[in-house]
């Protein structure tokens, strides 16, 4: 679609807004989610020490009279 006069731009912002909201999302999606994430593994990890969670995962269940 191409348009001469006046109001021309208003059909050029119209097409490249929709362009560059996908532009952005994509670099958002490429460099600031695998940050978050590095970041919040880092953040865990220094006040959720490792140690700390595989002693937990680890604790014995009760066992049910007869069951053993």
């Amino acid at each position: 679609m191409a348009s001469w006069g006046a109001g021309s731009w208003r059909g050029r912002v119209r097409r490249w807004r929709p362009a560059g909201g996908m532009l952005g999302a994509t670099l958002i999606a490429i460099f600031f989610i695998p940050l978050f994430f590095v970041l919040l593994e880092r953040f865990s990890e220094r006040f959720f020490p490792p140690a700390a969670k595989a002693r937990a995962a680890v604790r014995p269940s009760p066992v049910a009279p007869g069951e053993e």
